[in-house]
């Protein structure tokens, strides 16, 4: 999802970008980071983590030392690997071309 200005609809200069598994982000990371799309280097990281605070404002996690965190903590990632491993396993679907 590309940010935009609600006023004039233009790009803010940045977006942001979902994966299924750590393992496909991480690889995303890795391959894209410091490439050029189209004539842009871009820059490729795991987002800021925010958190809502009682009054509905967004706030960064963890910045009280000027430390922000970012998604993809090993927490992070051993959460998803139990939510996964707990899911039952899914029909596999079988197409021909």
């Amino acid at each position: 999802r590309i940010m935009r200005d609600e006023e004039t609809n233009q790009s803010k200069g940045f977006g942001f970008v979902s994966f299924d598994s750590f393992e496909a982000s991480d690889t995303a990371l890795e391959c894209m980071n410091n490439q050029y799309l189209g004539n842009r280097q871009i820059i490729v990281q795991y987002a800021f983590k925010k958190d809502v605070n009682s009054s509905g404002d967004s706030e960064a996690v963890g910045r009280p030392a000027g430390e922000a965190q970012r998604h993809g903590s090993r927490a992070e990632r051993m959460l998803a690997a139990q939510r996964r491993n707990m899911q039952q396993p899914m029909p596999q679907n079988k197409a021909s071309f």
